[in-house]
């Protein structure tokens, strides 16, 4: 190996490499849940739990982007907000009032999305949860 002048370089050069757009490995969500899944519109005597947790697990830090959207797969996103998480277990709180918007009682799927910091998306984990308005529905 030689420089521009045509000397001989002695030894390995040390000059620190960072990657940019992208990267070699993207965050991955490798697990999520809800606990529990199904819980109240609202919180009243007859039924308490009026929310949720969101368990979820990342490879490295990244933004997630979490969509709430009714049962099926082809539905459009009712809503959608946007976390930042550290690498390994993270908790995020979920309620029937998600970024100011009330969400309906029913069967509906929280898809979570990846994303590094040159905006490359990994592949998307739903989980399923219910919002019911009485007690006995849970």
């Amino acid at each position: 190996v030689t420089d521009v002048l045509g000397n001989e370089a002695l030894g390995q050069p040390g000059v620190d490499v960072h990657s940019g757009p992208g990267e070699a490995t993207l965050p991955q969500i490798t697990s999520m849940r809800l606990s529990p899944n199904r819980f109240c519109k609202k919180a009243t005597r007859r039924c308490r739990s009026a929310k949720s947790t969101v368990l979820i697990a990342l490879n490295k830090p990244a933004r997630v982007i979490f969509e709430v959207r009714r049962g099926g797969k082809h539905s459009r996103t009712m809503v959608s907000f946007v976390r930042r998480l550290d690498a390994g277990r993270n908790r995020v709180k979920l309620t029937s009032v998600v970024s100011g918007r009330q969400l309906p009682a029913a069967i509906l799927a929280l898809r979570a999305t990846a994303q590094d910091v040159a905006r490359t998306l990994s592949p998307p984990v739903e989980a399923a949860f219910r919002i019911v308005t009485d007690k006995s529905k849970l």
